[in-house]
Parts: C-alpha cells; structure tokens; sequence
C-alpha cells in the first residue's frame, strides 16, 4: 500500500512513531512525512512536501492507521497540484 503510494504519487513517504503522554495516558503519535522523489534542493523539496498525523488510540490496527495517513497525505498532495495548475492558468 505505501510503495503503491510512493509510485503513483512521486513521492518517498517516511513514518515516525512516538510515545507521548495524551489525556494522562500513554499513547502512539504517527507522524506521516510525504517528500518528492525529485527537486533541486531542500528547499525545493519542502516546499512540495505533505505531513499527516494520527494518534494510535484511535485506531485498531495499523492498516487502518496507515489507510488514514495516506488519505490525509493524499488531500495535502492534490491541493499543492491544484495550486500548481491553478497559477499556470
């Protein structure tokens, strides 16, 4: 599912998981990191970039999780084309 992502989108995807303290207990925060695959510099390459997060609480497995970071990066990525189509106009 996320190499699918990566080859249809041109992107290389990055996960970090992290335990943190959220409503007095113990929880898992996702962050999901989308970069293009091509770019001329790092700036270039941020500027095109997408981040999502979740919190493993809210899930009951990690394909779920991942289904819901992947839509969320999915929306981020379609509105930077949209923006990119709408100043060619």
């Amino acid at each position: 599912m996320l190499c699918a992502f990566e080859k249809s989108n041109k992107v290389v995807i990055s996960i970090h998981a992290n335990t943190v303290l959220r409503k007095e207990k113990a929880d898992t925060l996702y962050v999901a990191n989308a970069m293009p695959e091509e770019g001329e510099g790092t700036a270039a390459k941020y500027l095109g970039s997408a981040s999502a997060l979740c919190w493993g609480s809210e899930y009951k497995n990690l394909v779920g999780l991942f289904t819901s970071l992947l839509y969320k990066l999915d929306f981020q990525l379609a509105e930077l084309e949209w923006g990119k189509v709408r100043e060619r106009r």
